[in-house]
C-alpha cells in the first residue's frame, strides 16, 4: 500500500473514531459534526470514482487533516484549552478552500473552459475562501442561537475569525499564483489532465 493512501486512510479512520467516541461519551450534537466530517473527508474519493475527478493526495489528505483537527477541537474541547487552535484551524481550514477554489479554476481555465487571467484565477480563490469563511461564521450564529452551542462568545472572536480566514486565503492565492507563473506550460497542463482528464478529452 502507498504511502499517500495510508495516510489519507489513518485521517479518515481517526475520523470515524472520533465520531464512535462522540456517541459513547453521548455529545450529540459533536457527534453530528463528526459524521458530517467523515462524509466530507470521503467526497474526494466519491467524486474521483463517479465523476473523474482526482485531487492531489496531498490535498485530499489536508482535507481530512482539517477536519480533524475541528471535530477534535470540539471533542476534548482544545477550542477552550488552547487559545491558539481556533486560530490554527481557522489558518489552515481557510487556506484548504481557497486551494480547493484555485484547483477549480485552475483547471477551468488549462482545460480550455473558460479564458481568466492568473490575477483572476487568485482573485477568485480569495473571494471564494473569504465567502465560506461567512458562511461559516453564519452557521455557528445559527447554531448558537438554536442549540446553544456558545460557538461565538463575542464579536471579537468572530471578527478575529473572519482576519484569519482573510490572511490564509491570501497567502494560498498568492502562492498559487506565483506557482503557475513559473511552471512551464507543459507541466501545468499535464497537473489538469490528472485531474479531470474528461475535460481535455471533450474538448479534443
Amino acid at each position: 500500500m502507498k504511502l499517500n493512501t495510508v495516510i489519507a486512510y489513518t485521517l479518515q479512520g481517526l475520523l470515524l473514531v472520533l465520531f464512535v467516541w462522540e456517541l459513547i461519551q453521548k455529545q450529540y450534537l459533536y457527534a453530528i459534526v463528526g459524521a458530517l466530517a467523515v462524509i466530507v473527508s470521503l467526497l474526494p474519493a466519491w467524486f474521483a470514482r463517479n465523476y473523474r475527478i482526482t485531487l492531489p493526495w496531498i490535498v485530499e489528505s489536508l482535507i481530512a487533516f482539517g477536519l480533524l483537527l475541528h471535530v477534535s477541537g470540539l471533542t476534548f474541547r482544545w477550542y477552550v484549552t488552547f487559545p491558539w487552535w481556533d486560530i490554527a484551524v481557522h489558518l489552515i481550514g481557510t487556506g484548504i478552500i481557497a486551494l480547493l477554489g484555485f484547483l477549480f479554476i485552475f483547471a477551468l481555465y488549462y482545460s480550455e473552459r473558460i479564458k481568466v487571467t492568473l490575477r483572476m484565477m487568485g482573485f477568485f480563490a480569495f473571494i471564494f475562501a473569504i465567502a465560506i469563511g461567512a458562511l461559516w461564521e453564519i452557521a455557528e450564529f445559527t447554531t448558537d442561537k438554536t442549540v446553544g452551542s456558545k460557538s461565538q462568545p463575542d464579536l471579537d472572536d468572530t471578527m478575529y475569525d473572519l482576519i484569519n480566514d482573510t490572511i490564509a486565503a491570501a497567502i494560498v492565492s498568492l502562492l498559487g499564483c506565483w506557482y503557475v507563473k513559473h511552471q512551464p506550460e507543459n507541466k501545468l497542463r499535464t497537473h489538469v489532465g490528472h485531474m479531470v482528464p474528461w475535460m481535455r478529452e471533450r474538448h479534443s
